[in-house]
Protein backbone atom coordinates (compact mmCIF):
# COMPACT_ATOMS: atom_id res chain seq x y z
CA UNK A 1 0.00 0.00 0.00
CA UNK A 2 1.34 3.42 -0.94
CA UNK A 3 1.39 6.04 1.78
CA UNK A 4 -0.19 9.44 1.31
CA UNK A 5 3.24 11.09 1.47
CA UNK A 6 4.60 8.79 -1.23
CA UNK A 7 1.54 9.49 -3.37
CA UNK A 8 2.11 13.23 -3.04
CA UNK A 9 5.78 12.92 -3.93
CA UNK A 10 5.01 10.94 -7.09
CA UNK A 11 2.05 13.13 -8.10
CA UNK A 12 3.87 16.41 -7.57
CA UNK A 13 6.89 15.22 -9.52
CA UNK A 14 4.74 14.13 -12.47
CA UNK A 15 2.79 17.42 -12.52
CA UNK A 16 5.99 19.44 -12.30
CA UNK A 17 7.46 17.57 -15.27
CA UNK A 18 4.33 18.22 -17.35
CA UNK A 19 4.35 21.92 -16.51
CA UNK A 20 8.04 22.20 -17.25
CA UNK A 21 7.64 20.54 -20.65
CA UNK A 22 4.67 22.75 -21.53
CA UNK A 23 6.66 25.85 -20.64
CA UNK A 24 9.60 24.75 -22.75
CA UNK A 25 7.39 24.08 -25.76
CA UNK A 26 5.56 27.41 -25.63
CA UNK A 27 8.36 29.63 -24.35
CA UNK A 28 5.93 31.06 -21.79
CA UNK A 29 6.51 30.79 -18.06
CA UNK A 30 3.96 28.54 -16.35
CA UNK A 31 4.28 30.69 -13.21
CA UNK A 32 3.25 33.79 -15.13
CA UNK A 33 0.37 31.92 -16.72
CA UNK A 34 -0.88 30.70 -13.35
CA UNK A 35 -0.62 34.15 -11.75
CA UNK A 36 -2.37 35.81 -14.71
CA UNK A 37 -5.21 33.27 -14.60
CA UNK A 38 -5.56 33.38 -10.81
CA UNK A 39 -5.64 37.19 -10.70
CA UNK A 40 -8.35 37.19 -13.38
CA UNK A 41 -10.48 34.73 -11.40
CA UNK A 42 -10.07 36.74 -8.18
CA UNK A 43 -11.04 40.01 -9.92
CA UNK A 44 -14.16 38.32 -11.30
CA UNK A 45 -14.97 36.98 -7.82
CA UNK A 46 -15.09 33.35 -8.93
CA UNK A 47 -11.85 31.97 -7.48
CA UNK A 48 -13.89 29.93 -4.98
CA UNK A 49 -16.10 28.33 -7.64
CA UNK A 50 -14.48 25.56 -9.69
CA UNK A 51 -17.36 25.30 -12.18
CA UNK A 52 -17.37 29.05 -12.83
CA UNK A 53 -13.60 29.02 -13.37
CA UNK A 54 -13.92 26.18 -15.89
CA UNK A 55 -16.66 28.11 -17.74
CA UNK A 56 -14.40 31.17 -17.82
CA UNK A 57 -11.52 29.13 -19.26
CA UNK A 58 -13.84 27.58 -21.86
CA UNK A 59 -15.02 31.06 -22.85
CA UNK A 60 -11.41 32.23 -23.17
CA UNK A 61 -10.66 29.45 -25.66
CA UNK A 62 -13.50 30.50 -27.96
CA UNK A 63 -13.29 34.31 -27.72
CA UNK A 64 -10.07 35.95 -28.90
CA UNK A 65 -11.05 39.21 -27.14
CA UNK A 66 -11.21 37.46 -23.76
CA UNK A 67 -8.42 38.55 -21.36
CA UNK A 68 -7.35 34.92 -20.84
CA UNK A 69 -7.20 34.04 -24.54
CA UNK A 70 -3.66 33.08 -25.59
CA UNK A 71 -3.46 36.09 -27.94
CA UNK A 72 -3.90 38.43 -24.95
CA UNK A 73 -1.36 37.05 -22.49
CA UNK A 74 1.11 39.53 -20.98
CA UNK A 75 4.42 39.62 -22.82
CA UNK A 76 6.56 39.65 -19.65
CA UNK A 77 5.87 35.94 -19.22
CA UNK A 78 7.86 34.97 -22.31
CA UNK A 79 11.39 33.78 -21.69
Amino acid sequence: MITFRSFLDVTLNEDTELLTEAGKASGYSDEHAFVHTWNHMVKKGIAHDKEAMHKELDAAQKDDTHPLHHKNIPSEGFK
